[in-house]
């Protein structure tokens, strides 16, 4: 497989959403058509049943009936959307979870070590997965403190944790890395989803 940046990774789920909205988008059709086709048939029942007695009342009633059925189809659209959502999700939480067995690892983890160290000019310590110990050692810059300590003792799916003496640290795991990007994601991906229901064109970077 190619070297695969974090950055990267994250801008794949898009490909995801639009394949999990084809999907959501069809069967929420088909539910708000058969629901739709049901009300029209009983609004038709009640105002033919009503227009010789109350032919007023008839078309409020129907009036109603239609009502509850496009509610209810909606209300299937964002349920259908929120699922798509929650596969995406997921989807992107297996991918970097097994990230680390992927050629492009290193270059992901060199990034994570070098954007925590950035924020830390005095680090005293690293923490990460065991698996990924040895790598850390060798990914390190040379500038770093020869008594920077790294510890194995995290379970991640990659990327590290860096802290200094004062108490602070940066928590670039790959786990804190999605869980930051996912409200944006998810934001860009449901004004997506809803410029499309609007038949409005696409507009990707």
């Amino acid at each position: 497989m190619a070297d695969v940046s974090l950055t990267d990774l994250l801008r794949s789920l898009d490909d995801d959403a639009a394949a999990e909205l084809e999907r959501a988008h069809q069967a929420a059709a088909d539910e708000a058509d058969r629901l739709t086709r049901e009300a029209a048939a009983e609004a038709d029942r009640v105002r033919s049943a009503a227009l010789a007695a109350a032919e007023q009342t008839g078309r409020r009633e129907a009036a109603r009936i239609v009502a509850a059925a496009r509610t209810e189809a909606a209300a299937e659209v964002r349920a259908a959307r929120a699922e798509a959502l929650r596969a995406v999700r997921e989807r992107g939480e297996q991918r970097l979870a097994d990230l680390r067995a992927h050629p492009g690892y290193d270059e992901v983890l060199a990034g994570c070590l070098a954007e925590a160290l950035a924020v830390l000019p005095e680090p005293v310590g690293v923490r990460v997965d065991r698996r990924d110990a040895d790598r850390v050692r060798r990914l390190l810059p040379g500038t770093q403190p020869a008594d920077l300590t790294i510890t194995a003792d995290l379970t991640a799916w990659g990327g590290c944790l860096v802290a200094d003496d004062r108490g602070r640290y940066v928590d670039d795991t790959l786990e804190t890395r999605l869980a930051t990007a996912w409200p944006a994601q998810r934001a860009a991906t449901a004004t997506r989803w809803a410029r499309a229901a609007a038949g409005a064109p696409e507009d990707r970077p």
